[in-house]
């Protein structure tokens, strides 16, 4: 762990500045570029409940991501890219001894910098794990100062952690805190999410009641043809060329996929009441058309020459929150075969795909299918 030999704090400010900070706080502004006071709680761990407000960032890949939360608790690390502790504790997630898979994490830079150095800064302290934004206008450095205002605050020392529920509301805003224990332990205290260490056989929670071989079985028979092998069929085809169209699947072949995926959780002891949305199953759908068109299975896949940008939109935001399957004849046979199993070089150290299918927390979800590119959103 890295010594304290300096903070990285924002702001030398006295005095009058505070006066001026609560007037533009009653009023609803925003102190953009200006800096705030290194005031004796610049440090600290704040608990606050408060509706998660939604700003929207940009990515080093091009994306735009929001702060809203969807069924997964949301991790908001706001860094400066000099600071030591903001590397640290950037570092200690992407690099670390634990898996933080059961959360969203977007890194934000919010000094200003540049895409370039922001990716610089990803590929030395960072991993694919976590999305990583910059500096668009004021916009990260903003949102920032109304996290650290909402908790009650006026001086920060980064980085700045904002931990955000499953239901969109912000439990916790830190400062200055950046080794791993803490960060696990605020996690698993504010977002209710269990971390475990990387590698890690996890015991089953006391609480969970698991079924018996017997129910397991009755279960089964309510899904008939759950272990068939079939081709998802379509209520709306979908099309792969101009004028680009993403479908639907039709409503059994919808119906057999979220049996397969409430069958495996209800042998794990999960909820298995899982239901469709539709608004998942439109960006899962459309999702697996970018990758069918661009013919590259990718959580960011490059908008296709001549694609329409409202439809690239809603497949990049799919893609980007979806488990993602090739080669599969069936969303059902991907849940069973594909994500269930999880056992490819690439994922078996951490089974990421499969610690989504079995998400505690999961109440709604959608699929998509084109060309046996498939999504479960």
């Amino acid at each position: 762990m890295l010594q304290r030999k300096k903070r990285c704090v924002a702001g030398v400010l006295r005095g009058m500045l505070a006066c001026v900070l609560m007037v533009a706080m009653l009023f609803g502004m925003v102190p953009g570029a200006m800096e705030v006071q290194a005031a004796e709680d610049s440090t600290f761990t704040q608990e606050c409940q408060v509706a998660n407000r939604a700003y929207t960032y940009t990515t080093i890949d091009d994306r735009t991501v929001t702060t809203t939360t969807e069924g997964k608790p949301k991790l908001l690390v706001f860094f400066r890219m000099t600071c030591q502790f903001s590397q640290a504790g950037v570092r200690a997630i992407c690099q670390g001894s634990y898996d933080f898979s059961g959360v969203d994490i977007i890194a934000a830079e919010a000094d200003g910098h540049s895409k370039a150095e922001v990716t610089e800064f990803k590929n030395t302290y960072g991993s694919d794990d976590i999305t990583f934004a910059y500096s668009v206008e004021s916009t990260i450095e903003d949102s920032m100062w109304n996290y650290v205002f909402a908790a009650g605050k006026s001086g920060i020392t980064f980085p700045v952690m904002v931990y955000v529920d499953k239901n969109n509301q912000v439990q916790c805003v830190s400062a200055g805190v950046y080794d791993e224990e803490s960060i696990v332990a605020n996690l698993e205290k504010y977002c209710g999410v269990k971390i475990s260490e990387k590698g890690q056989d996890v015991s089953p929670d006391p609480s969970v009641q698991m079924p018996t071989q017997e129910e397991i079985k009755a279960k089964f028979a309510e899904f008939p043809g759950l272990l068939n092998e079939e081709t998802d069929t379509y209520a709306v085809a979908p099309r792969t060329t101009s004028p680009y169209e993403a479908g639907r699947m039709s409503a059994g072949s919808l119906q057999n996929a979220l049996n397969a995926l409430n069958f495996v959780r209800y042998v794990a002891g999960l909820s298995s009441n899982v239901k469709l949305d539709e608004d998942y199953i439109t960006k899962a759908q459309t999702g697996v058309l970018v990758n069918a068109v661009n013919q590259v299975m990718s959580h960011q896949p490059v908008q296709p020459a001549g694609f329409p940008d409202d439809l690239y939109e809603i497949g990049a935001t799919g893609c980007g929150s979806s488990n993602l399957g090739m080669g599969y004849s069936s969303v059902k046979s991907s849940v069973l075969s594909g994500w269930l199993y999880d056992g490819s070089q690439s994922n078996i150290d951490r089974l990421g795909h499969r610690r989504w299918v079995l998400n505690p927390g999961m109440s709604m979800t959608g699929f998509g299918n084109v060309d046996g590119y498939t999504a479960m959103y």
